[in-house]
């Protein structure tokens, strides 16, 4: 288990960023390898290059899990990366596998690249009892990939979630809304991402 940071977390990460070049054979992670616990307000500006088929690789984090019984609920909030990340199965631009964890308020940009369960954000989402949720999030990240793949998610489907039309259109996208890219800057994006916590997340500009 691999991360820019943290190779597995515990506990919480916040306000926690990573540039640079991260390479693991196994789970993988811009910023954190596996992830039990929070992370939040965290970005990662990396280039990360994963293993082979049933590895999870991510932009941001490599594995986001909720334990049976776990102290704090696996959580990523207000957090983004750019990044790009490249890898045989379970590929995503923030996050590679997402069990039964959840992910709000969050972006990607870059590039993500694989052959099986490739997403712009994340690439496979399992759920047990309940489980793993995406919403309010947005991406410009392109995928390059084969089956099992989608603009948002590689399987399973998102709410509240937005991608770029400029980007390629992919499988799955119906679970998510595209829009022009002029909607997702400026003044524009306040009233058509609807729902994203800009206050703690972002702040909008102009271009």
């Amino acid at each position: 288990t691999t991360g820019g940071v943290v190779g597995r977390n515990t506990g919480t990460v916040i306000r926690s960023l990573r540039a640079g070049l991260v390479t693991g054979d196994s789970v993988a992670g811009g910023l954190v390898g596996e992830a039990t616990g929070p992370v939040a307000h965290a970005y990662a500006n990396v280039t990360v290059i994963g293993g082979g088929v049933g590895a999870s690789t991510g932009g941001l984090i490599g594995s986001l899990e909720t334990e049976p019984r776990p102290a704090t609920p696996a959580l990523l909030t207000h957090s983004f990366a750019v990044a790009g990340v490249t890898a045989t199965s379970d590929v995503g631009g923030l996050v590679g596998t997402n069990f039964n964890g959840t992910i709000e308020n969050i972006f990607s940009h870059g590039s993500v690249t694989g052959e099986r369960r490739v997403g712009s954000l994340v690439g496979q989402t399992r759920r047990g009892d309940g489980g793993g949720t995406v919403s309010h999030t947005y991406t410009t990240a392109q995928v390059h990939a084969a089956g099992n793949n989608g603009n948002i998610w590689g399987q399973r489907s998102p709410t509240a979630a937005y991608w770029s039309a400029d980007i390629e259109a992919v499988a799955y996208g119906v679970y998510s809304t595209m829009l022009e890219p002029a909607n997702m800057r400026g003044a524009a994006s306040e009233t058509t991402i609807a729902g994203l916590a800009r206050d703690e997340t972002a702040t909008t500009v102009g271009g």
